[in-house]
Parts: C-alpha cells; sequence; structure tokens
C-alpha cells in the first residue's frame, strides 16, 4: 500500500490524540483478556486454572463436613442408581480437603457443592462418575475456619 498524505496526519498525530487512541487499545485490550474480572469476587477461592470443574459459586457459606458429607452421599447414591460396583477410597473429609489440596477445615461455598452434586449426577456411566469425583472441585471460602473442625 502506498504512502499518502492522510496517513502523515495519523503518524503525526498531536500527543493528546496519541494518549486517548493508546487508552482505547488498553481499555479494548484489558475487555478482551477479561481484566477485572468477577471470578472470586464473591470471597471464593476459584482454584488454579487446573482443568477441573469449578461450578459457580451462590455466596453461602457451609462447613467442610457439612460439604463432605453431601458429595459422599450424592457420589454413592449415584453409584447405586447406577449399580456401579466401584468404591471410592475416599472418606470425609479427606475426600473434600482433595480438592482443595489438603487444605483442612475451610468452609465451602453450597453453589459450587450443589453444581457437582448436579455433575454427579449427570454421569450416565460407572468409569465417568468415578473420574467425576477427581473432575469437579467445589469452591472454598480462603481463610475461614470451619466450625467443630478437627485437623
Amino acid at each position: 500500500m502506498p504512502f499518502r498524505p492522510q496517513h502523515a496526519a495519523f503518524l503525526a498525530a498531536p500527543p493528546a490524540r496519541a494518549f486517548a487512541r493508546a487508552l482505547a487499545c488498553s481499555a479494548l485490550a484489558c475487555t478482551l483478556l477479561a481484566c477485572g474480572g468477577d471470578e472470586g469476587d464473591d470471597g471464593t477461592d476459584p482454584g488454579p486454572d487446573d482443568g477441573r470443574l469449578h461450578p459457580p459459586s451462590n455466596g453461602v457459606h457451609i462447613t467442610e463436613a457439612d460439604a463432605c458429607s453431601a458429595l459422599l452421599d450424592a457420589y454413592t447414591a449415584q453409584l447405586d442408581a447406577l449399580g456401579c460396583t466401584i468404591t471410592t477410597t475416599r472418606t470425609c473429609p479427606d475426600l473434600i480437603r482433595a480438592m482443595v489440596n489438603g487444605t483442612t477445615c475451610l468452609e465451602f461455598d453450597e453453589g459450587s457443592v450443589n453444581g457437582c452434586i448436579a455433575h454427579y449426577g449427570e454421569q450416565a456411566d460407572c468409569q465417568t462418575l468415578a473420574s467425576s469425583l477427581n473432575y469437579c472441585a467445589a469452591n472454598a471460602y480462603a481463610g475461614t475456619t470451619s466450625a467443630g473442625c478437627t485437623r
């Protein structure tokens, strides 16, 4: 493309116009990269980008024991519903602590626990159900201590 005089005006723009262009480009880049996103703004720790399913949070805190019990009961019920002979080697509280890399006594988000329960219920065969136990991770509230929890 040949250089035309109107290109010179663009290249020699006053500093204020150049700044405005840079600001607009920066805003666009920030939007495209989800700059300042709201994930985790509700106090939950969405976890690393670890390839696991982290269901949405609803902001309701539940204890580690309640979260673990609900997850284990739902998983076991789906095992029974599918007629699976697979048994889990995890029990509470180890099941829930595995979701947060062994951190003990955190409070969990009820919405994300329910999301994992729904995920277990969507599994149509024993093999995918077994892998869903490691795939779905409930969101924990960083810096919390679950009432009545023992390490």
